[in-house]
């Protein structure tokens, strides 16, 4: 594929028409209502080389202009894919709203193909700060070669827009901004970002602002968990004077511990979580035991949720508690009565209730 070619695709694409071409998705963003998008073929000289809004953390990413360009010349110009979108200026210069690093590789510079008519949907400058925001994070979705919009860069994103104003710092308000930002990019492809994924980006941004359920710590990664310990100086019984530490999924030694007893996090407390952390403690035991080596009794330590539903911290601890007794008992009606595991207890979450340097312990051994 040379520029030639790939020029004269976006051109032949331009005359056929906006049929088949995926339409940006407006829905929502209220400065653009009524607003239809034009097509036009532009030259990327006359685009802007500001920031990517949409990826303040993440950045340009070299790697990505490097697969991107190698899919292009292998397959070519793809109408079906999200264009950029572009707003158009008084000047009939442009604002780059997505597609940063295909306009990098569009032209000008040494290694890009340096045409002059590229496809993109153009706005009118109409678009509100909060909305630009919003619609360039919509763009920026997760499909094949393409960068996504990373958590990270959603709460710069939301942080810049609390601090100048045109986002309130409400638990409603910061919602509908990741529900928003999380909607299809266009008519035609989808955003295949998951309810965790918002849920972990809601809480995130309200964590940094302090509001609402957001005031809460979190422990949703081994690396935060694992902090806290050594923040606190964290030990337990087993430890054997040392400070506690997590050995999460991608750790080497998580299913084949070279100790009598590993620590696991687990987020939530509900049937599947258990199950699964039961049938994962039987299994590292049975590895070492196989081997000739002593048995290996695994730790929990648990993150409850809360974000969903009104309960307390303290009503949502007994609830996780009352799901592993009733799992307990159902293994036990079942015949199992040798478990692999206890529980040391939970991570602190409110300050009104709790002490926010210690592990709150519920030294709980499901075999006796």
């Amino acid at each position: 594929m040379n520029a030639i070619q790939l020029e004269q695709q976006m051109v032949d694409s331009f005359h056929e028409g906006e049929d088949g071409i995926p339409k940006p998705n407006f829905d929502g963003l209220d400065s653009l209502r009524g607003i239809k998008p034009t097509l036009e073929l532009v030259d990327p000289k006359d685009t802007n080389k500001e920031e990517n809004i949409a990826r303040p953390y993440g950045g340009y990413k070299s790697a990505d202009r490097k697969a991107v360009k190698i899919s292009i010349e292998q397959n070519g110009f793809n109408k079906k894919l999200t264009i950029p979108v572009l707003v158009k200026l008084s000047d009939n210069s442009y604002r780059r709203l997505n597609g940063v690093t295909r306009f990098s590789l569009y032209g000008p510079g040494s290694d890009s193909w340096n045409i002059s008519k590229v496809l993109v949907w153009t706005i009118p400058n109409v678009i509100s700060k909060h909305d630009e925001y919003v619609l360039a994070g919509r763009l920026n979705p997760m499909p094949p070669m393409q960068s996504p919009l990373t958590r990270k860069d959603t709460i710069l994103m939301a942080m810049e827009l609390i601090k100048s104003g045109h986002l309130a710092k409400s638990d409603n308000k910061i919602t509908e901004f990741v529900e928003s930002i999380s909607a299809k990019p266009d008519d035609e492809n989808t955003n295949v970002r998951s309810e965790s994924w918002k849920s972990q980006t809601r809480n995130s941004i309200l964590r940094e602002v302090g509001v609402g359920i957001g005031r809460y710590p979190t422990y949703t990664t081994d690396v935060d968990a694992n902090e806290f310990y050594t923040k606190h100086n964290i030990m337990l019984p087993w430890s054997n004077g040392r400070i506690v530490k997590i050995h999460g999924l991608r750790a080497s030694d998580y299913l084949k511990p070279r100790t009598r007893h590993i620590a696991v996090r687990m987020n939530g407390a509900d049937d599947f979580a258990i199950a699964t952390m039961d049938s994962l403690a039987m299994r590292r035991n049975h590895d070492r035991v196989s081997k000739g080596l002593g048995p290996v009794l695994t730790h929990v330590h648990i993150d409850i949720d809360v974000t969903l539903g009104n309960a307390s911290v303290p009503q949502k601890r007994k609830k996780a508690q009352e799901v592993i007794y009733r799992f307990v008992k159902l293994m036990k009606d079942r015949g199992t009565h040798k478990f692999h595991w206890v529980t040391d207890g939970f991570y602190p979450k409110d300050k009104s209730i709790d002490d926010m340097n210690s592990f709150i312990t519920w030294m709980y051994d499901p075999s006796k």
